[in-house]
């Protein structure tokens, strides 16, 4: 999953970066001040099954950033990558939290 949906990130944002964590993989990349990411979270790997989490922060205070900001970047990027996951997989729900 993680490698579907990395090119649409690696040549439009900056600082693009990513790994596996235990969990699943990461795609973070930074927009100007605000810092995206993309959290693949693997919950059967054997079925494909998975989830996906968008996040957005912005610099709150020097070095500080605030948890969770809703922007119309993180909007843009949703639209993105349910796309891209509706060509892939066919099927594609996404959740407001």
């Amino acid at each position: 999953m993680r490698d579907v949906l990395l090119p649409l990130i690696a040549g439009k944002y900056e600082d693009a970066d990513t790994n596996q964590e235990d969990w699943g993989w990461f795609i973070w990349f930074r927009k100007g001040t605000e810092h995206l990411g993309i959290d693949i979270c693997c919950d059967d790997p054997g079925r494909g099954e998975f989830r996906i989490r968008l996040n957005s922060r912005k610099k709150k205070f020097w070095f500080f950033y605030r948890d969770d900001v809703d922007t119309p970047e993180l909007e843009t990027i949703r639209d993105l990558v349910c796309s891209k996951i509706q060509d892939w997989a066919r099927n594609c729900t996404a959740e407001h939290l």
